[in-house]
């Protein structure tokens, strides 16, 4: 079967970026509303209104690039060439600009979304380094990759605007570089993918076992873990599939390629915005997971973001003997659950089984 042709590819690709950027607009107008209007302002609340506008920022631009590269190159022939002409070969240099921008932006969404992820493991695996020492590096090796891609694609645009028109076939330096892209966007997209699926199951894996014994108290937590897992699955899908369609020749993978890059450059905003929007409603966690001293207090009122805390039993008020969860079993929950404007702080005395 025919590969697709050049202007087939990027109205496909206009399609699927409009779609789902219309989706992301809608979850990003709910976002903005939550963390503004609604519950007390925070120094929590203030940073995830930043990486929620960034994201949406970085995405608007690559909607912008992915609209204004199918309408400056729809002169090219089928197969994506210019033939003699001058102006085609203008078009072509004006297509590779835009690539050089929107792969960029690609790799500033993922160093902030996977940034966030990598965040919130941490913080609920106590800011223990030693959990996300690989996840990071394999962080930095992805956000490395990204900026190489968006390196190599000024280079393949300089290489092609400064090309003779009588040069109907690109350099050989054009291919080794190619080449290397293809490499390195591989690796991106791999590493990127693990990178996901270990701080996914990592987040969850914390939750569940944090809760084992609160018997059916602990079904609001396990609805946490299953957003971050169902997500987090989704997203990382969508990145293998990336990786392997790049290599794929013919019409499938061409379109492959084209519908999941497009998936990919929406999507890894939606998905920690929608989170970001649980996390404002008070219908998920988002702050910290830490074990704390057992004291009783009274019930109090307070205008705070909504916060679950896990706690496992240590040392009693005016005592020296020091309890662990193994001796005593006991898990102390800290809910504050928000109403209206203002928090009711809740503590309960949980044992296994109850």
């Amino acid at each position: 079967m025919a590969n697709l042709k050049w202007n087939q590819g990027n109205i496909l690709d206009v399609l699927v970026t409009t779609f789902f950027y219309g989706m992301y607009t809608i979850i990003f107008g709910i976002c903005i509303h939550t963390l503004v209007f609604m519950g007390g302002q925070s120094s929590l609340r203030r940073h995830l209104l930043i990486v929620t506008i960034l994201l949406y920022a970085f995405s608007t631009v690559q909607t912008i690039v992915s609209f204004w590269q199918a309408f400056v190159s729809t002169d090219l022939l089928p197969d994506g060439s210019y033939g003699d002409s001058y102006a085609l070969l203008h078009e072509i240099n004006l297509f590779n600009k835009g690539e050089c921008i929107a792969d960029a932006m690609l790799a500033c969404s993922n160093l902030v979304a996977d940034g966030l992820l990598i965040w919130r493991c941490y913080v609920l695996w106590n800011r223990r380094l030693s959990v996300i020492a690989v996840p990071f590096i394999l962080y930095l090796a992805e956000a490395a990759c990204g900026y190489a891609i968006a390196a190599f694609d000024v280079q393949i645009f300089l290489l092609r605007s400064h090309a003779a028109l009588e040069e109907t076939e690109p350099p050989p330096a054009w291919f080794r570089l190619s080449r290397l892209e293809n490499a390195m966007t591989i690796t991106f997209f791999v590493s990127s993918f693990i990178t996901n699926v270990l701080m996914s199951s990592l987040i969850a894996f914390r939750i569940w076992k944090a809760t084992r014994g609160l018997g059916r108290r602990r079904n609001r937590y396990v609805r946490v873990a299953s957003l971050i897992l169902e997500t987090g699955a989704m997203y990382s899908v969508c990145l293998l599939l990336c990786a392997i369609f790049i290599d794929m020749s013919g019409r499938a993978g061409t379109i492959g390629w084209t519908v999941m890059f497009a998936v990919v450059g929406q999507i890894v905003g939606i998905f920690p915005t929608v989170i970001i929007v649980f996390v404002a409603l008070g219908r998920t966690l988002d702050s910290n997971t830490e074990y704390t001293s057992y004291t009783n207090r009274k019930t109090e009122r307070e205008p705070h973001v909504t916060t679950i805390r896990f706690a496992q039993a240590s040392t009693e008020p005016g005592g020296s003997e020091t309890r662990t969860a193994s001796d005593v079993g006991a898990i102390e929950v800290e809910l504050q659950i928000r109403n209206g404007s203002m928090a009711s702080k809740q503590t309960e005395k949980v044992r296994p089984g109850d």
